[in-house]
């Protein structure tokens, strides 16, 4: 339950003798996050969890269009799959960081209910933290422009925030098109409506930390010039280098970036890379299920027939959170996908067809034969 965030930092002498900052964070009296982490989310195993002890920052990230948010907000049922199967919300004493990040065109506008779904999600009683959402214009868009839209939608989150949660600090949210310069009117908006962040989450669009330019050094600016010693910075959707490249850190042997980014940037959580999903690994294959039928006598999905995309698009949506436009067939990595779809189709048809012939049921029997097969195979020898 979102609630109170407080804040204590002091600075710490490492071997080589720089000092580091280290940020305490305590939500709700109870919960807190007490070193500099590199934060749990939905992938990470049992094992690690197990080894990471419980304070630290438990991620649960988001991503998600204006269409897909008004349709969780008309079915409860839809909202709690989506969210569940892409976080991973944790009972234990780790702080449960809730992240949103929602994308809409540029020339849409959100209407007052999707503001309060908004809220409702913040206010969940499994979330810890109010992180003001992550907006993302998608199509053309002057990047002049954005900066003065977020605004206006932090303005009326903030003003929303208290008609939900009377008691709770709001965690101040940067995308990454915000410029250095447009930092201070963000600070603005916040304390002309009587907030005090000081828990600042910067989103960095699975881009990396050391980009020139980077608002951290600004935000970490602010603060000094208003004497503003207790904060916590926590960095969203940051790109790792990869394993296979040596990396500066590597020759300077420093064994991980992420410690790296965390000191030279003063920032107390990262977070994992969202970078939104080409492909995945398909988890199981067709030698997993007895093929009672082969490809010849079961009719399977095909995207050549226009009737047939639209149910596989609203699945891989479902289930991936891959956007698909109207004719998939022009992108060669969804036919795995297609794959998968078909597999769990049939097999499905498979297990009613089953319990049909368990319950000597004929007459579903031939009808499920009579809506699988081709048309030359359609007269079906029961032996009754």
């Amino acid at each position: 339950m979102i609630g109170k965030c407080e804040i204590k930092s002091r600075f710490a002498d490492t071997d080589g003798g720089s000092s580091i900052k280290l940020s305490t964070l305590r939500v709700n009296g109870f919960k807190e996050v007490d070193r500099l982490c590199k934060c749990t989310e939905r992938t990470t195993d049992t094992k690690t969890l197990g080894h990471t002890g419980e304070k630290i920052l438990n991620e649960c990230y988001i991503d998600l269009t204006l269409d897909k948010l008004r349709e969780l907000d008309d079915d409860r049922y839809a909202q709690d799959r989506y969210i569940m199967q892409r976080s991973r919300f944790l009972d234990r004493g780790m702080v449960n960081a809730l992240v949103i990040k929602l994308r809409m065109p540029y020339g849409s506008e959100m209407e007052k209910a999707d503001y309060d779904y908004l809220c409702s999600l913040l206010t969940w009683s499994r979330n810890d933290i109010f992180i003001m959402p992550i907006l993302e214009f998608e199509g053309t868009a002057d990047r002049k422009i954005m900066p003065s839209r977020y605004n206006s939608f932090t303005e009326k989150m903030l003003e929303l925030k208290d008609s939900w949660t009377a008691n709770a600090d709001a965690a101040m949210g940067v995308p990454h098109y915000y410029s250095r310069r447009r930092i201070d009117d963000l600070f603005g908006i916040y304390e002309r409506k009587g907030e005090d962040p000081r828990f600042v989450a910067v989103d960095y669009n699975n881009g990396r930390m050391d980009k020139p330019g980077a608002t951290a050094g600004t935000i970490i600016k602010h603060f000094k010039e208003g004497g503003i010693d207790d904060t916590f910075l926590y960095a969203v959707n940051v790109r790792p280098y990869r394993k296979a490249a040596r990396t500066a850190e590597d020759i300077a042997g420093i064994s991980d970036a992420w410690d790296m980014y965390m000191v030279n940037y003063m920032f107390n959580a990262v977070g994992p890379t969202h970078s939104r999903p080409h492909s995945v690994r398909v988890e199981l294959g067709w030698s997993n299920m007895g093929r009672l039928f082969d490809e010849s006598r079961i009719k399977y999905l095909r995207l050549n027939r226009k009737d047939d995309r639209a149910p596989f698009c609203e699945w891989i949506e479902d289930r991936y959170g891959i956007v698909l436009d109207d004719d998939p067939m022009k992108n060669p990595s969804v036919y795995q996908y297609l794959r998968r779809y078909n597999f769990e189709k049939t097999n499905a048809a498979l297990a009613e067809t089953s319990e049909a012939i368990r319950k000597n049921d004929t007459d579903e029997i031939r009808e499920f034969i009579a809506k699988s097969m081709p048309d030359e195979v359609k007269e079906p020898r029961l032996g009754c």
